[in-house]
């Protein structure tokens, strides 16, 4: 088993990890996300446990209580007339991991992070109130830039807006 060090992280057969990761960002592959882990009886390793095509049903197994886990995940975002790729990184850790491994787990998901490149949306949480399709769309949403449908939402309220509005 190769390990490379990146940062605070320890990421095994980081070559694989390189190959993906262009793999996802091309336009022309199906791939569409790839979940790290901590190698099993380590704190500090991570590697890749599943990689593959489809959407949040694909990959939502591996938010468990007592676990930790990183995702990322292309999918395409945008209204009707603007659709692209976005690249979000899901940094999970369940609600029941001890302490001392989700504080460790920051910097080594971070580095993690780091290590694969531009990312539109990045995003923690350790629950299903945190971490749910709808909370991604949003932030997704937030990061889309210009909108060109005539609603925007701020706080909560919705409005119309003006059609010169729209792309400031």
């Amino acid at each position: 088993m190769t390990v490379t060090v990146v940062g605070a992280a320890k990421l095994v057969d980081k070559e694989n990890i390189d190959s993906l990761n262009k793999r996802l960002r091309s336009d022309g592959d199906a791939l569409s996300f790839v979940v790290f882990k901590f190698v099993e009886g380590t704190k500090d390793t991570i590697n890749v446990v599943e990689s593959g095509e489809g959407g949040w049903e694909a990959f939502e197994k591996y938010f468990v209580a007592d676990q930790i886990a990183w995702v990322l995940w292309r999918l395409n975002a945008g209204d009707n007339v603007s659709q692209r790729s976005k690249f979000v990184f899901l940094s999970w850790c369940g609600e029941k991991v001890k302490t001392v491994a989700r504080v460790a787990s920051g910097p080594q998901g971070k580095s993690l992070e780091q290590s694969l490149g531009y990312i539109h949306v990045s995003k923690y949480g350790c629950n299903a109130d945190e971490m749910n399709p709808n909370v991604i769309r949003e932030k997704v949403r937030q990061a889309g830039g210009v909108r060109y449908d005539h609603t925007e939402t701020f706080d909560g309220q919705e409005k119309q807006i003006e059609t010169d509005q729209r792309t400031k």
